[in-house]
């Protein structure tokens, strides 16, 4: 799942000032464009990523390994999901600013 959310997330989100002025992009007729689509394609995948990550976590499965609360016992299979995990979202251009914000609310 990871591998198909970087391909689909992999850049960054167009500003609105881009979006305006690319050839085709909003139509004064309010009909949906590609780049529209896409765009709304990106903020629902990040969501059901995100969705993922919270399902993982409340599972146990995935921690903050960044965290210095050293009184939780995790395992090293716990460790490695989230390694992976955390390694593999912060290499998403899209989700680099949802990063931090996930983290803490999956790893409270």
């Amino acid at each position: 799942m990871l591998g198909i959310m970087t391909q689909l997330l992999g850049e960054e989100s167009l500003s609105q000032s881009n979006e305006h002025n690319m050839h085709g992009a909003l139509r004064e007729d309010g009909a949906v464009t590609r780049a529209k689509l896409f765009q709304t394609t990106k903020e629902l995948g990040s969501e059901h990523l995100r969705n993922a990550i919270m399902v993982l976590a409340a599972m146990g499965m995935l921690v903050d390994n960044d965290s210095d609360d050293s009184t939780n016992i995790i395992s090293d299979g716990a460790q490695e999901i989230s390694s992976v995990t955390w390694a593999a979202i912060g290499s998403i251009g899209y989700c680099k600013p949802y990063l931090e914000e996930w983290k803490s609310s999956a790893c409270q």
